[in-house]
């Protein structure tokens, strides 16, 4: 029985443990993309595109600032025309459906499809 307490409190540290990493993991990525965007305003404010900074004397910290490109699909209005929820137009099988149904083709799908274009900061290690 104390075999299994022990056992049981052992389970339970390394829970709380994996717990904790996790709060610290996601409080780290908010204040790196709170960083992120603070280098991106100063970047854009100073007209600056890429950036090296001396790390050690093998390797620099690139700075640079990308446009990103992506394709988004415009959901609402698609789960508008096909009468359907937004969350479900961004589901492959409920389009699946509406194409098997004969409610939606291809080239329509197309007509939904839109370029978006955000700023990136973008931060690495490069040989000097």
């Amino acid at each position: 029985m104390a075999e299994n307490n022990q056992s049981l409190q052992t389970i339970e540290q390394k829970a709380l443990r994996i717990f904790e990493i996790n709060r610290q993991q996601a409080a780290a990525e908010e204040e790196k993309t709170l960083l992120k965007n603070s280098i991106k305003l100063a970047m854009k404010e100073n007209k600056i595109a890429e950036h090296l900074l001396p790390l050690d004397g093998n390797s620099d910290l690139k700075i640079s600032l990308n446009e990103r490109k992506t394709k988004k699909v415009d959901k609402e209005e698609l789960a508008t025309d096909l009468g359907i929820s937004t969350e479900a137009a961004g589901k492959k099988d409920v389009l699946i459906k509406k194409v098997e149904e004969g409610r939606l083709t291809h080239n329509q799908f197309l007509g939904y499809l839109y370029e978006e274009t955000s700023e990136q900061v973008q931060v690495r290690k490069v040989n000097a």
